[in-house]
């Protein structure tokens, strides 16, 4: 992925004396967007699993990548527009190493992903233990403590902390490509203020759209939004009285 989106904006660029110093920036940006979503968030999705015998992921479905290729799809289109009816653009710096830290900032996300899912595949030394399982005579008071709960809520603790976790790690997302839209939109209003042009419009609103349904699947019809819950929680209500 990392090689397509260079030889992508190598491509774009080619014919501009500020190609090397954009690929530099591109790499720069996308390396420090990724270390910094790993430090805001360095765990993998809630529910991703990785299946050692058949070398598999299994991971909850997220429009995020779908978004995303949306997002650079259109952002792609409207700089190969702009291109078109202004070649000269490339002679202009502040174009090209604007158009150098979107592409970084988009290419930050799926490093990002990537990095958190390899943690699955290789966990840190600090979540294995090598003590047998009669020397942790303590494991058995928590359980006590889920089980004296269990008649409160059809749910048992496990699946309570999962699906808090899960709440958890779906709005983080969101506030994180919110943020993330905040700032590459804005960088390239910005830079079409400049240019007194607004071709910023199309991915604003392309990107727009893909964060809104985001949203939506968040806070409203996604796995663990609060609406969806009251539906599941009606709907057992309704079998257990057959």
């Amino acid at each position: 992925m990392a090689a397509l989106s260079a030889q992508g904006l190598c491509a774009a660029l080619a014919n501009s004396p500020s190609l090397w110093p954009a690929m530099g920036l591109w790499a720069l940006v996308a390396a420090a967007i990724t270390a910094a979503a790993l430090v805001w968030r360095s765990a993998p999705p809630a529910g991703s699993h990785f299946d050692a015998t058949q070398r598999r992921f299994d991971l909850p479905g997220s429009a995020v990548p779908l978004l995303l290729i949306l997002a650079i799809f259109l952002t792609k289109y409207g700089v190969a527009v702009e291109l078109a009816l202004q070649p000269q653009r490339l002679q202009d710096s502040h174009f090209v190493y604007g158009l150098a830290a979107t592409y970084g900032a988009f290419n930050s996300i799926l490093f990002a992903r990537a990095l958190r899912l390899w943690r699955l595949v290789r966990p840190p030394p600090s979540t294995r233990s090598c003590a047998p399982p009669d020397q942790h005579p303590a494991r058995s008071k928590p359980m006590r403590h889920h089980t004296t709960h269990r008649s409160r809520s059809p749910l048992s603790g496990e699946q309570i902390e999962a699906l808090a976790h899960q709440r958890a790690s779906a709005r983080i997302g969101w506030f994180f490509h919110a943020s993330l839209y905040v700032l590459v939109i804005g960088g390239l209003a910005l830079l079409g203020a400049t240019q007194g042009r607004h071709w910023p419009l199309a991915p604003a609103l392309g990107w727009g759209l893909g964060l809104a349904i985001h949203g939506i699947r968040v806070f409203a019809v996604g796995t663990g939004s609060r609406w969806r819950h009251r539906l599941v929680e009606r709907e057992r209500e309704r079998l257990l009285r057959l």
